[in-house]
């Protein structure tokens, strides 16, 4: 089987994935650029195509470039997960220009360094997306805690599918100067397969994520919420935290706040069950800094010393903790459970409950 059809199936596949999740692609401006990420593959995987069969070899400039295009565009909707405002401001983001107008450049006039120019890029974006996987108490912080997981794992696909990019670009150029080129086509057909799908679950994963948007969260910010568990309203965090810590904010240095972690820690607890901040289903880690006035990388911190988990992992004990009071003591449907405990998705549900109580939600209502 040639080239030609695989590469206009997979492209075809990648639309009818966007036509399925378009709901959740515009929820936020960042699905709309995961969304982008996916239309500029399918786009680039015609055209590979059609210069493999066709031997269009013209094309080559524009595959190049939709190639940078892509992983800039993926990297800044990652880094969109983790900051307010608009995806892309040009002058933030105007840096990424350069890369692309390299590639385009030695595409059109050097060929000769169009591989190696391509290479570079994309252990640029692999170093950038690596920052942003060590960092994820401040790159991530938009997501919401019960989706935190599937997001770091679609973070880590990124960085592989880079790694293969580079590996097939490497394979092609060992290809051409061994064999002219004989295993070229295949080369491209078969692993554009594999790695087109995986960019398909990686954006997906990750556009789901994102909590609602700026306005949609400021007004639930100021809206009183009550625990259906427990039936008792969320207070402000004036009214639980101490007063030094009160004063803190986002931009607080380390040195100048550091709170005693086991008290911090209590104080969160707090927060989360007894106020049942736990049920909010749009909890991020920024929201929970926000709540707390404290930054959320001491949070992170904090929880992590203290328990052994990171803040999403402690949270959705939490959570699961709801949900088995909730299964013991109401006739709530297991789907009504998940929700009031604060899951979005049935399947992280099952996942963290197994997970934590090594069985299913419903055979744990059989065995309670």
């Amino acid at each position: 089987m040639t080239s030609l059809p695989i590469t206009f199936v997979v492209a075809f596949l990648l639309l009818l994935l966007v036509a399925a999740y378009r709901p959740q692609f515009k929820e936020t401006p960042t699905g709309d650029v995961f969304a982008l990420v996916l239309y500029v593959n399918a786009i680039s995987l015609v055209l590979i195509g059609l210069r493999w069969s066709k031997d269009m070899v013209g094309l080559l400039p524009i595959v190049a470039t939709l190639a940078v295009i892509s992983s800039a565009l993926l990297y800044l909707a990652f880094c969109s997960l983790g900051r307010r405002g608009p995806v892309i401001v040009v002058e933030r983001d105007w840096s990424h220009l350069l890369p692309i107008a390299c590639v385009a450049l030695s595409a059109m006039w050097f060929r000769q360094w169009v591989d190696f120019s391509l290479i570079a890029t994309k252990c640029l974006y692999i170093t950038l997306f690596i920052r942003l996987a060590c960092n994820t108490s401040n790159s991530l912080q938009l997501v919401r805690l019960s989706w935190l997981s599937n997001t770091q794992r679609a973070l880590w696909g990124a960085i592989a599918l880079l790694f293969a990019g580079i590996i097939l670009d490497v394979t092609i150029y060992i290809d051409f100067a061994r064999f002219d080129g004989q295993h070229a086509e295949s080369l491209v057909g078969i692993v554009s397969f594999g790695t087109l799908l995986l960019l398909g679950w990686i954006v997906v994963q990750a556009a789901r994520g994102r909590t609602l948007d700026t306005a949609i969260e400021a007004h639930l910010e100021h809206t009183p919420r009550k625990n259906p568990a427990t039936d008792v309203k969320s207070v402000s965090p004036e009214s639980t935290l101490g007063p030094a810590l009160k004063s803190a904010t986002d931009t607080t240095p380390d040195a100048a706040i550091e709170p005693d972690t086991a008290e911090l820690v209590s104080q969160l607890t707090t927060l989360l069950i007894d106020d049942g901040l736990y049920a909010d289903t749009e909890l991020n880690l920024q929201r929970l800094a926000r709540k707390a006035g404290v930054p959320s990388r001491i949070i992170s911190r904090a929880i992590n010393a203290q328990t052994g988990q990171n803040v999403s992992q402690w949270v959705n004990r939490a959570r699961i903790d709801a949900a088995c009071h909730l299964l013991q003591t109401t006739q709530l449907t297991v789907s009504n459970v998940m929700l009031e405990s604060g899951f979005v998705t049935k399947s992280n549900f099952n996942r963290e409950f197994r997970r934590i109580k090594g069985c299913s939600p419903s055979e744990w209502r059989g065995l309670a």
